[in-house]
């Protein structure tokens, strides 16, 4: 399966749409259950994905910089399989 790059044209609107957004250290990104707001980019930092059944949450994998989640979601305008929580900053 060969990967085709976007064309300059396509990056340059995807970027003039991006808004930057900065989470405090355990801050809820996405809402497990919640329609797909936007696709999301981790700049720095990381995060947490999170499933929650009844009232156990599980640990589902950690997003580091340059991650992106949300896609499905956002395309298919589906809710969002987990929630994702912002990290804390490292000292």
């Amino acid at each position: 399966h060969r990967r085709q790059a976007l064309e300059p044209r396509i990056i340059a609107t995807l970027v003039l749409c991006m808004r930057s957004r900065i989470y405090l250290p355990y801050e809820t990104v996405i809402h497990q259950g919640d329609v797909g707001p936007a696709l999301s980019f981790v700049r720095s930092g990381g995060c947490d994905v999170l499933t929650k059944k009844s009232d156990t949450e599980k640990f589902v994998c950690r997003l580091s910089e340059f991650a992106c989640f949300g896609e499905q979601s956002f395309l298919l305008q589906s809710v969002t399989n987990a929630s994702v929580r912002s990290l804390a900053t490292r000292t």
